[in-house]
């Protein structure tokens, strides 16, 4: 089997970038070792499960005044948000046995500002818009080599055999400490460079005219430094994805 974008990560980055990618026409695979997208994105119901209404036990707020390609992301999905109330005092439970002790209310500067239903809602919308067959859950990579005809990734599913997959262009969108062991190891990442969606941008595709090209998929990057996935092109104002080279 053979695609031509493999995506490695089911988080925030890697729900951007098959975003990007469908929207501009082109094959992909998401690959998420969980059995649920969204990565440190969760939220959850009294119970612990995740639900379309409950608490953010990851990230809970953004900053339209720091983040603006977040918060144009969240006005392209059509969000619904507001501000973080901040008006009076604060009390606050620290322990199951003392009592809530009260606090003086601090106000948002710059203003923070929270999605209905939790920050899930922002990976319900990505997932939404793609494709269901285009998206595997509970694969985990587990090693990937880099030949003539590209990288071939080996994808253990569970209680399955562990199958080889094929692809022209791999986006590393995991942190993943093991995941990057296995990129080096097998040579990989001297033929495909990771993506970068830093926090200050969301992706966009450069080049409407050709939408064929992975090379010609974009990701802008800001001022800042800090990113939503893993990136090793910094050099230049856009990172890419870049096609695997043919070995000689």
């Amino acid at each position: 089997m053979r695609t031509r974008v493999a995506i490695i990560g089911g988080g925030l980055a890697g729900l951007c970038a098959a975003r990007a990618l469908h929207e501009a026409g082109m094959e992909f695979l998401l690959l998420e070792a969980r059995d649920r997208l969204g990565g440190r994105v969760l939220s959850v119901d009294a119970a612990g499960r995740d639900a379309g209404d409950g608490f953010d036990l990851g990230p809970s707020w953004f900053w339209p005044a720091m983040q603006p390609g977040l918060e144009a992301l969240v006005r392209a999905l059509r969000l619904p948000h507001f501000a973080q109330h901040g008006e009076g005092d604060i009390l606050l439970e620290c322990t199951a046995h003392g009592s809530p002790q009260r606090y003086r209310g601090m106000r948002q500067e710059p203003e923070a500002m929270r999605l209905v239903g939790g920050m899930g809602a922002l990976v319900r919308a990505l997932e939404a818009g793609l494709p269901a067959e285009a998206v595997r859950l509970g694969a985990r990579v587990a090693g990937m080599t880099l030949g003539g005809a590209g990288v071939t990734l080996r994808v253990a599913r569970r209680g399955r055999e562990p199958r080889s997959r094929g692809t022209s262009n791999l986006i590393l969108a995991a942190r993943l400490r093991s995941t990057e062991r296995q990129a080096a190891a097998s040579g990989v990442t001297s033929g495909v460079n990771r993506v970068c969606l830093p926090h200050r941008a969301a992706p966009t595709v450069q080049n409407s005219a050709q939408p064929d090209n992975p090379d010609q998929l974009g990701f802008p990057s800001g001022r800042g430094r800090r990113s939503m996935g893993p990136c090793v092109t910094r050099k230049r104002q856009k990172a890419r994805i870049h096609r695997v080279p043919a070995a000689a």
